[in-house]
């Protein structure tokens, strides 16, 4: 028996919402990170010196714009969908505190026993002692400053809600897979953090694995992002001490 009108109708109005939300998803994650990307790879490849890039604090001012540009899109995105972010896990409850701070230490011992491993590793493979990337480029390398507070502050919430909340809850929409939504998170989020270098990129992904399951799990983004102010926050600490 063939479809009716009615039925096709509905499939067709089920694959343009497909269809302009993964148009969504790409112009969200192109406008948020495709600089990001770009930065990291070319740092990646050719060695572009951090001191250069950021003279003057510029840059500092610079990445906070990017970012406020980058959530006014999400923002509309979200509404037009005809949700909010509350939906995308993005409320206050009293236990997030404690649970971010337990967060926290479980990604950072995953992103500690995944280094150690590379470094063994590599020592094993190669039998030289892997070294450390001597030029990184950060927001944080003029140390505290008005602007560096500010993106502390901004960062997480841009990083984890876009990369993190949307992204995830975008590709389990289009895909109906956890795995691939977790797939897709993790490296996007790894891709940009190439920067400082293959080996602690992909340590970093192992933190980034764990937030990303449990917001899978739990569906809930403030305690990830809380965690990921305070390695943020230690950043801009350890940098001004340089």
């Amino acid at each position: 028996m063939s479809a009716s009108l009615p039925d096709l109708m509905s499939m067709r109005s089920i694959h343009d919402s497909k269809a302009i939300r993964a148009a969504e998803l790409i112009l969200v994650l192109g406008v948020a990170f495709s600089p990001a990307i770009f930065a990291s790879l070319n740092s990646l490849l050719f060695g572009s010196s951090a001191s250069t890039a950021q003279t003057g604090g510029v840059v500092v001012f610079y990445g906070i714009i990017n970012e406020l540009l980058a959530l006014a899109v999400l923002s509309y995105v979200v509404f037009r969908q005809g949700r909010s972010f509350k939906e995308l896990g993005l409320s206050f409850k009293w236990k997030d505190v404690p649970v971010s701070i337990l967060l926290a230490i479980i990604a950072y011992v995953a992103f500690y026993f995944c280094y150690v491993a590379i470094y063994f590793a590599h020592h094993l493979l190669t039998g030289r002692v892997l070294l450390e990337t001597t030029q990184v480029q950060s927001y944080f390398t003029n140390g505290i400053s008005v602007g560096t507070v500010l993106f502390v502050a901004l960062n997480p919430f841009y990083e984890e809600m876009i990369v993190r909340a949307y992204t995830i809850s975008e590709m389990k929409y289009l895909t109906g897979s956890s795995i691939h939504a977790l797939g897709v998170s993790v490296t996007i989020q790894t891709l940009y953090h190439l920067y400082q270098g293959v080996p602690a990129a992909f340590a970093l992904g192992a933190m980034f694995f764990v937030l990303s399951v449990y917001y899978l799990k739990y569906e809930r983004i403030l305690p990830i992002i809380l965690a990921h102010l305070y390695f943020d926050t230690l950043a801009m600490f350890l940098y001004a001490r340089r």
